[in-house]
């Protein structure tokens, strides 16, 4: 799938749940912006990106509040995340579109570069599973429910493409359970 690649991972779902909620009451660290968080200060993120080391240390909290949408954009920084799903993603979606030939971004910020342009859907999903986000391809978020959608977005190293991510896990998957034989 060139949009949305889900990963079996070996993680305690339940812990990083407590773990990004606790985060969300602290404050960003000097010089990142709200929503951005290093792992270093948490001894299970730094365990689980040390079993997939193609994660960065870097990961973002995102929450949309109930009946809100984030606009079709291409994310700014990074090609690719993995997005694990926190709390009240039931019945929310993320929705992938064609690209335009011709792009036209407005509101160009440190997080995404939002699109203007008449769409057309390709693909839609509920995050309900970790899964890898080609981040390049233009995507929105709509939350039609009265609860908030919180998403961990872990960044991937530099100089992985959504395709090299995707082989990447793809490839542990494999090793697993070549070992589980």
């Amino acid at each position: 799938m060139k949009y949305a690649h889900a990963v079996a991972l070996s993680i305690d779902i339940n812990r990083i749940r407590s773990i990004i909620i606790e985060e969300m009451i602290r404050e960003s660290p000097k010089g990142l912006l709200y929503h951005q968080r290093i792992i270093d200060k948490n001894s299970y993120l730094s365990e689980i990106q040390q079993k997939y080391p193609i994660l960065s240390n870097s990961f973002n909290i995102y929450y949309l509040s109930g009946g809100k949408k984030i606009e079709p954009h291409i994310d700014s920084d990074r090609f690719v995340a993995l997005n694990i799903p926190i709390r009240g993603v039931k019945g929310t979606a993320t929705i992938f579109y064609s690209s335009p030939s011709y792009l036209e971004t407005h509101n160009k910020s440190y997080i995404y570069d939002a699109i203007n342009g008449d769409l057309k859907e390709e693909f839609r999903f509920c995050l309900d599973t970790p899964t890898l986000l080609n981040t390049k391809h233009i995507h929105s978020v709509d939350n039609p429910n009265n609860k908030a959608r919180i998403v961990m977005s872990w960044n991937i190293i530099p100089g992985y493409s959504y395709e090299d991510a995707v082989e990447w896990f793809n490839a542990c998957q494999d090793a697993t359970q070549q070992n589980n034989l």
